[in-house]
């Protein structure tokens, strides 16, 4: 499945995204904080109360980073959801699922639209955010920078096998009789 994303950080902050299903929690949660440009960080998602980790710079820290996206969301396509960003500061971002199709006609991953852009390097909260995304000189919002970072990272995982000792299981070893 495909998934139109829009992800809220603040009212006018906000991204809407194409991401496969497919991908794991710690590679969606990266293709996430490539959209608005973050860098360093931990990640979780959040449904219904319950926190998963997602991992840290879209590398798992856990088994439940390697769950595929679509199926940590289950059936329940209708709800609120939650990615925090945490680099030092907490960045809450609320998201909902706009479209969930077999195919999207579009780039994947991609930004298609959004607003608000985000300072680069670390920052202080979202009161910052919000001051620099109101300077006139910072109102555009370059998508096609963000969609190039997205796609760089490829819409699914290319070493699971990698990332699933990451996140504690033994390496494959395959030997011939």
């Amino acid at each position: 499945m495909h998934y139109l994303l829009k992800i809220v950080l603040d009212e006018g902050i906000w991204r809407l995204d194409a991401l496969d299903g497919k991908a794991d929690l710690a590679h969606t949660a990266n293709l996430i904080t490539a959209s608005f440009g973050y860098a360093g960080g931990k990640n979780f998602f959040e449904k219904n109360a319950e926190r998963v980790s997602a991992g840290v710079d879209g590398q798992p820290d856990c088994p439940e980073a390697m769950k595929t996206f679509e199926e940590w969301l289950g059936s329940d396509t209708d709800g609120v959801y939650i990615h925090v960003f945490d680099n030092g500061v907490a960045l809450k971002h609320s998201f909902k699922i706009m479209k969930a199709e077999e195919k999207l006609f579009c780039l994947m991953p991609s930004v298609i639209v959004g607003a608000g852009r985000v300072p680069e390097g670390a920052v202080s909260g979202v009161d910052e955010i919000r001051i620099f995304a109101d300077r006139d000189e910072n109102l555009t919002l370059d998508i096609r920078s963000a969609t190039s970072t997205m796609r760089a990272l490829g819409s699914v995982r290319s070493d699971v096998n990698a990332a699933m000792v990451d996140a504690g299981a033994r390496p494959l070893n395959f030997k011939s009789f």
